[in-house]
């Protein structure tokens, strides 16, 4: 080989390992410094300081579901409750997280409130790439052989996410990661739905959770909502379905989806797994309180205490075996 050509070869072999290096040290650097910040973490992190004080290790009222749930649910208003939920999560990741709860955190839970919203299901914001997408925290209490699965995808493409979750989040880098208060789980949302075109907001909102032909019920997600009814009941953990506050705007745009025939049959489904479940119904709650919500379809801090006060009203009134 001709002495230029060595010279190429070093030179090259040499920036590689530069490159390399420089990649490892902002991964590290991305893990140990952003990832906490991130929703996800900053929750569990919360959890796991917050556990040890629950009376007993047994929490009365868990609350599970995606960013209703998460704004909606004010646990201060709530007695012996803790909020679950994160933003976008579907029923695959909530039983896991339960179980995570339950056979690992080794909390006693009395009763599970799960959402059952319009979205709840759809097709569009459950398909396979928008599962596990904090990947590192799921790897955490779910073998990547189990999400592969889920998310059909290779173990090897995973493996390679999981170790380097770094590719494909330079924005993170470049922005700041907004580091709203966490309360027993529950963030405070200070927004105000105000603008004065509120119905093309709500239109916008739409369009990210639901399709232009709109499959309400996307099959591998209502499966595992089954498959969690079913791990609630062998653990004698009762069930509440809630459907959260919508603004009238939100109201309209989905006033077409035959909803009729979505909770109909969500609920003929319940009832094959268990009767002794109760669905609590509050999407016409707040209609003529504007102020109450955040955006089109989420309440912000002030919506979020009346209505938790309202649910835990209703939840004293049930009567459960």
């Amino acid at each position: 080989m001709k002495e230029h050509k060595i010279k190429f070869v070093k030179r090259g072999t040499l920036f590689l390992l530069i490159a390399l290096i420089t990649i490892l040290l902002i991964n590290q650097a991305y893990i140990t410094k952003i990832l906490p910040k991130k929703q996800v973490f900053r929750k569990e992190t919360e959890w796991q300081t917050y556990k040890s004080s629950i009376p007993n290790a047994t929490l009365q009222y868990a609350l599970f579901g995606d960013s209703h749930t998460l704004y909606a649910s004010n646990p201060n208003f709530i007695n012996n409750s803790y909020n679950f939920a994160s933003s976008a999560e579907g029923y695959i990741e909530t039983y896991y997280k339960l179980r995570k709860i339950i056979e690992i955190d080794n909390i006693e839970i009395k009763t599970i409130i799960l959402e059952v919203d319009p979205h709840t299901f759809s097709e569009k914001t459950r398909a396979n790439e928008g599962l596990f997408h904090e990947l590192r925290y799921y790897t955490q209490f779910i073998p990547l052989k189990e999400i592969a699965k889920h998310k059909e995808q290779s173990i090897i493409s995973l493996a390679i996410e999981n170790h380097l979750p770094i590719i494909g989040k330079g924005d993170e880098i470049l922005s700041q990661v907004v580091s709203s208060e966490i309360d027993k789980g529950w963030i405070s949302s200070k927004k105000v739905f105000e603008d004065k075109d509120k119905q093309k907001i709500a239109r916008t909102q739409y369009k990210k959770h639901f399709t232009a032909s709109p499959n309400l019920i996307q099959e591998k997600t209502f499966t595992y909502f089954k498959e969690l009814l079913k791990f609630a009941k062998e653990n004698e953990i009762n069930i509440v379905l809630v459907t959260y506050p919508l603004t009238k705007e939100y109201q309209k745009e989905i006033e077409n989806l035959q909803l009729d025939t979505y909770y109909n049959t969500i609920l003929k489904e319940a009832n094959t797994i268990s009767t002794s479940y109760h669905i609590l119904e509050y999407q016409a709650l707040f209609l003529e309180h504007p102020e109450y919500f955040g955006d089109a379809d989420h309440l912000n801090h002030q919506g979020a205490e009346q209505f938790s006060k309202k649910l835990q009203e209703d939840l004293i009134t049930l009567i459960f075996k």
